[in-house]
């Protein structure tokens, strides 16, 4: 909306918003695998992101892809700045950016599992405290849920049942429950 106010076209403004998250997504990735894998790898792994075909051809249209790449790839970076430096702060930036990521595409939420099963076993290892981890993953779960919230609250009450996306709901999703009546195989 912002950008349709400057450029007054919607497509436009969507490109727009999906160029400049396709290209944080080279940034992302290249802040994530220098820091996880030095230097070289890190400007490697970002010049072949900036020259992938299908990468160029998803972030320059108005779908969601770039922009979500940019979030997820941001999300891993800060998620993994967070964990190396048991960083409360980082906890939360990287909860708002999970957050964001799965406001774009459900899929998103996935990285606040890999999150908290790292620091489960960072735990485990004897890596950090119990008390680490709980303050830990309570600020990466609930900046996510700050943001992400307000949406899976609005798909309860427009569909009467919890759910992570207007398909499938978490029951489903877990394996706690069967599917929907509108998915569940015809007799």
């Amino acid at each position: 909306a912002a950008f349709h106010s400057l450029i007054g076209d919607w497509e436009l403004a969507g490109v727009v918003v999906n160029v400049i998250g396709g290209t944080a997504a080279v940034a992302c990735l290249y802040g994530f695998a220098r820091a996880a894998f030095g230097r070289t790898t890190g400007f490697a792994a970002a010049a072949i992101l900036a020259v992938h075909p299908y990468a160029i051809k998803f972030s320059g249209d108005v779908q969601s892809e770039g922009l979500y790449l940019g979030l997820f790839l941001g999300a891993v970076w800060v998620l993994w700045l967070a964990l190396q430096r048991r960083s409360l702060g980082a906890a939360s930036v990287a909860g708002l950016l999970c957050g964001l990521a799965y406001l774009t595409r459900p899929e998103g939420i996935g990285l606040l599992a890999v999150g908290g099963a790292l620091a489960g076993w960072n735990t485990l290892r004897r890596a950090w405290s119990p008390r680490r981890t709980a303050a830990w993953g309570a600020l990466l779960f609930l900046t996510a849920a700050c943001v992400a919230g307000p949406y899976v609250g609005w798909l309860r009450a427009e569909n009467g049942v919890w759910s992570i996306t207007q398909k499938k709901s978490v029951g489903w999703v877990t394996g706690l429950s069967g599917p929907p009546a509108r998915f569940a195989p015809k007799e």
